[in-house]
């Protein structure tokens, strides 16, 4: 799961620098500058860190409304409508509590 992590870093900063570069007519080499002064290895460590038990919560999240489909097609579309509804809760509360104790620590 980090390696997806880091993938997303990279698309989000090259996105970043597509979009900036465009809009702001800002040189690439300005972007770099002002976003190595902004981003430190920490913010990219806590990424890390919180996204496995992201990855974790959705994948029991949906394994288990998999498992206890039972009753045909239109069983299998209310688990899946389940299964997002709390995965989307999950994700939000998961990144709430590291956002907390990343701010009580000083991350």
């Amino acid at each position: 799961m980090p390696i997806l992590t880091w993938i997303g870093d990279l698309l989000a900063l090259v996105g970043g620098l597509l979009a900036t570069t465009v809009i702001t007519q800002m040189t690439p080499r300005a972007y770099v500058m002002a976003t190595l002064d902004a981003i430190t290895a920490a913010d990219f460590l806590a990424g890390l860190v919180k996204s496995p038990f992201l990855a974790l919560a959705v994948g029991l999240i949906a394994c288990g409304q998999g498992l206890a489909t039972q009753g045909g097609a239109a069983a299998v579309g209310a688990r899946t409508t389940t299964a997002v509804v709390l995965g989307i809760f999950s994700v939000i509360v998961i990144s709430a509590l590291f956002t907390f104790l990343y701010a009580l620590l000083g991350v």
